[in-house]
């Protein structure tokens, strides 16, 4: 659930008058346990200097590429400089596993995307979707201007764009939306975006009609993930598959050059983007392997930016005054679960218990180095159902000591804590000196992911640590798969099978009244709260540690990195 990857990318940014682009701490994470992504740009003329060249492989590019005379108001980079300012970018995969795998995947079965730099989830340099979420979680225009839902919630009417040109000049039509998302639908690495979607439906020269299986409130947030990019139907079917693997083509603000497989990726500006011409005007994708340079090349200038440093870097990061971390709330959480069906955590009571020895502040501060939110809940403010009517567990020993004397437990009694690797094993540590003050004793059982899965998902454990990532800002798809009772023997490790959540859920997966699915969550959350299957304890975040002179919009929670709404201060 938890698994990072991650991409080395190297990016060759040639600047109109200001760089453009924008990004995403996922869970505290072991040295050495991810690569590190990098963007590589040129440095100004006249700077000689070569910080961390001996990191970067990098080749020259041909001469020809260098402006001739460079526009004093138009400032630029050349690409052969290995001087060049840097960006590096790290990426958690998510709930799925997928995403370093989606794009081979993509590129190998489902041709729908054009380069590496989806693996960082990057949906908006290269390919477009239907649409596409803001910080907001709302649904914004892309492709499609505007759209209409049907009164049962089971068709979505879109009108498409007329003015969206792929990158060898065609006019995108409603054919090629249809065609993609038929491709889409077909296509099992492309479910996140499609299991709920049965069909679709050509209206007219303007309209594409997306027919659901059952109602659905969140699928415009499933349709705006990179597995359901527009394509070109005449130029895929021209080429052939793997052709389109090799040299894709879509209609993003950044167009496919070249492809050296495990090396590069190598990009330049669409002057023809729908939403405006990036300032960045060519970008080259690099593989480096090591997780260390990242920071290093940052600190010495020879980056621009790097994205989710790991927690033992945010100290140095900070400490110097010429770069920035910019932060945001990422989708998922870390959080202690119960098995809900064996005792003595069969009993509300004792996972109250629990629950107030869980020394929120202890873990965020002294594990996180305050890296994160503390919660209570698992959804966010603003998110649908949020509320603050929700039972919080402060962390109190003399309210854990009196609710296991209710529960019978006065005595203590001697449990396991599973978790799935040494961060989480940090986290058991602070629990396990809190509960021995209450007189249980906890013993701390650290598995391998797989090992894990294997002791949780067959209810070969009393509690467990772990954290989540999901895609959509909703209470079903931050905690369902672990809740609800149908999904026991599936997903529902906690094995907690109460009626009336799971009426609640039933109905709430299928309507698309947003007030009623608010009253809906609302109850659900209060419910978990109250009866305390799992307690979510920080809140992820994400960020990009940059030049103190780069400006990035905002942090996106997604981790969509949109690079042509990156800017320079001037």
């Amino acid at each position: 659930m938890n698994r990072l990857i991650s991409l080395a990318l190297s990016i060759f940014l040639l600047l109109a008058t200001g760089c453009v682009g924008r990004a995403a701490p996922l869970p505290p994470q072991e040295e050495g346990s991810i690569q590190s992504s990098v963007l590589h740009t040129q440095a100004p003329p006249g700077d000689d200097s070569v910080p961390g060249e001996e990191n970067i492989p990098i080749e020259e590019a041909p001469a020809a590429e260098e402006p001739a005379e460079p526009v004093e108001e138009e400032p630029y980079v050349r690409v052969i400089d290995p001087a060049a300012p840097m960006v590096a970018l790290t990426f958690d995969d998510g709930p799925h596993e997928v995403y370093t795998d989606l794009i081979l995947d993509v590129l190998e079965e489902h041709r729908a995307v054009a380069t590496f730099f989806e693996v960082g989830r990057n949906v908006a340099q290269y390919p477009q979707p239907l649409v596409r979420m803001d910080e907001h979680f709302t649904a914004q225009p892309c492709i499609a201007e505007s759209w209409d839902v049907s009164a049962d919630g089971l068709e979505y009417t879109f009108k498409i764009r007329d003015d969206v040109k792929f990158h060898n000049g065609d006019l995108l039509t409603v054919d090629d939306v249809c065609f993609s998302l038929q491709r889409g639908i077909d296509t099992p690495k492309a479910s996140p975006s499609f299991s709920r979607v049965d069909s679709v439906e050509r209206v007219d020269d303007h309209h594409v009609k997306v027919i659901l299986k059952s109602p659905y409130n969140q699928i415009l947030a499933n349709l705006a993930l990179p597995f359901g990019p527009i394509m070109s139907k005449a130029y895929v079917e021209s080429v052939g598959d793997e052709e389109f693997a090799r040299k894709p083509m879509g209609t993003g603000p950044f167009k496919f050059v070249d492809w050296v497989k495990g090396e590069k990726v190598i990009l330049e500006a669409n002057e023809d983007y729908f939403l405006g011409a990036p300032s960045i005007k060519r970008v080259e994708l690099v593989t480096i392997a090591d997780t260390s340079a990242a920071l290093l090349n940052l600190e010495g200038g020879g980056i621009d930016a790097y994205c989710d440093i790991q927690t033992s870097d945010y100290a140095l990061a900070q400490s110097n005054e010429n770069i920035k971390i910019v932060e945001g709330n990422a989708l998922g959480y870390e959080f202690l679960q119960f098995n809900t069906a064996k005792a003595p955590f069969d009993n509300v009571k004792v996972r109250q218990a629990v629950a107030y020895a869980l020394d929120k502040d202890a873990m965020l501060q002294g594990i996180n180095d305050n890296i994160g939110t503390k919660v209570d809940t698992v959804i966010l403010s603003g998110g649908i159902g949020y509320t603050d009517k929700i039972q919080v567990y402060d962390y109190n020993l003399e309210k854990a000591k009196a609710l296991l004397d209710e529960a019978g437990y006065a005595n203590g009694f001697t449990c396991d804590i599973h978790v799935p690797s040494d961060v989480y094993g940090k986290y058991a540590q602070v629990l396990q000196n809190s509960l021995r003050e209450i007189g249980i004793t906890a013993n701390i059982k650290q598995e391998e992911l797989s090992a894990f899965k294997v002791s949780t998902n067959g209810g070969n454990y009393d509690m467990a640590i772990n954290g989540c990532s999901f895609t959509v800002m909703d209470v079903f798809e931050s905690c369902g798969d672990s809740i609800y009772g149908p999904k026991i023997g599936d997903t529902n490790n906690t094995f907690y099978d109460t009626p009336r959540v799971n009426e609640l859920f039933d109905e709430a997966l299928v309507t698309v009244d947003e007030a009623r699915l608010a009253e809906l969550y609302e109850e659900v959350l209060v419910i978990l709260s109250e009866e305390a299957p799992l307690v979510p304890f920080i809140w992820r975040v994400r960020n990009i540690t940059c030049n103190k002179d780069l400006n990035i919009p905002y942090m996106d929670p997604y981790a969509f990195h949109f690079l042509h709404e990156w800017s320079w201060n001037s």
